[in-house]
């Protein structure tokens, strides 16, 4: 038998192979496009989140340049709410699609080759596969990184494709939170200071939903060992509707349809009344996503896209995690957040003096059992926000 290391292997390797195929099929003289920018974020949601911001710094730096920008479509809507005004052109790719579908890959390749631009920044930290091809297709005059890390990646693979850059700005090794790993790159690579809030411009959400006195329960994330029960959150669920009156709002990704309908059950089964509970998940955009977000009393919520924006709304989130990059994506700093609390698991709870020996041991992927986080420590910290939160308060009093 192969070994999964093997298996791996063979496959990144066929990957390439296959790329280099599609690239050469692609070829495209380039036409020069002078003062231009062309800016890589081709990861995932919380990513394009905890970037945003910087696209401001950017164009407020390079005032005359066109700048375009390589995005994921899978936040695509979200994007031309928050960031069109700070680009002037956006290329998306489906990741599911790149090396997959061979047309869909050579007519991608064919616009990111339709210029040479003066400067590519790639800000990822983590770099990938995906990321690493598409920079080398486009060309620049100079292209610029940070030194990064090669979790994403086989190390020889990520020596080797650092190559393309004409500068690497050096990175720190110590673990720290997202936002910050990227005020790092772009301090650096601008020479100047940046201080700037990790907040969302709000306009974008402001039209308040038909529904009132709400709770979320998140119930998605990208890995099932990052999952919280289903019959946990019904727990949670029933709490916040016999205590505290709150409807429920059951939201997470299509892929989450089948437990949304069991959540929804066992908590209608408890309390006897459907109206209370709201099951939205696989009907919302991420537009539609925040605009809940931004006008909820509470989001309970896996370590995921969802907890992130809670924090940059600067609404009640309580995060459920088993440690899962622990230092770089959660907790989020006080300063950047003082409404985001996090219930970690108990191994975590009972070592967070050893915080920074954990940070490096979880920073990419934590394999405790996170339905050892129990109901009762949610609760607690479920009371907790509504007796210290005046609004909240007042809110269950008149009830």
């Amino acid at each position: 038998m192969f070994k999964a290391s093997s298996v791996k292997t063979f496959k990144i390797a066929f990957k390439i192979y296959i790329y280099k195929i599609l690239n050469t099929l692609s070829y495209k003289k380039p036409n020069i496009k002078p003062k231009s920018i062309i800016i890589l974020r081709t990861d995932a949601i919380g990513d394009y989140l905890l970037f945003c911001n910087f696209l401001k710094v950017i164009r407020g730096h390079f005032k005359d340049y066109n700048i375009t920008l390589v995005g994921n479509n899978a936040y695509k809507d979200l994007c031309l709410s928050l960031s069109s005004k700070w680009v002037d052109s956006i290329i998306w790719i489906n990741r599911n699609h790149f090396l997959k579908k061979s047309l869909y890959t050579i007519s991608l390749l064919r616009k990111l080759k339709l210029y040479k631009y003066d400067i590519l920044i790639n800000p990822i930290y983590s770099r990938d596969l995906i990321n690493i091809l598409i920079a080398k297709s486009i060309y620049a005059n100079e292209k610029f990184a940070p030194s990064g890390d090669y979790i994403n990646i086989d190390k020889n693979i990520k020596i080797k494709s650092d190559r393309i850059y004409t500068k690497l700005f050096p990175s720190k090794n110590e673990v720290i939170f997202e936002f910050y790993r990227n005020a790092e790159f772009f301090s650096k690579m601008l020479n100047k200071n940046i201080n700037i809030k990790a907040r969302l411009d709000t306009e974008p959400f402001k039209t308040k939903p038909s529904i009132k006195n709400y709770c979320i329960l998140f119930i998605g994330a990208n890995a099932l060992y990052r999952k919280w029960g289903i019959n946990n959150f019904a727990k949670i669920g029933i709490y916040l509707i016999q205590k505290y009156n709150q409807n429920i709002l059951i939201c997470g990704g299509i892929e989450d349809k089948d437990n949304a309908k069991i959540l929804q059950n066992l908590i209608t089964n408890k309390i006897l009344d459907s109206k209370k509970v709201l099951n939205m998940v696989g009907k919302t955009t991420l537009i539609e996503l925040a605009t809940l977000i931004l006008h909820t009393n509470l989001t309970i919520s896996n370590e995921t896209s969802c907890a992130h924006f809670s924090a940059l709304l600067d609404t009640n989130v309580i995060v459920i995690s088993n440690g899962n990059h622990l230092g770089r994506f959660t907790p989020y700093p006080y300063e950047l957040s003082n409404k985001y609390k996090v219930i970690f698991h108990p191994f975590i709870e009972a070592n967070i003096k050893k915080y920074k020996e954990l940070s490096n041991k979880f920073k990419y992927k934590s394999n405790l059992n996170i339905n050892e986080i129990t109901t009762s420590k949610v609760i607690e910290k479920i009371d907790e926000i509504f007796i210290q939160d005046i609004n909240l308060n007042n809110k269950y009093l008149k009830k």
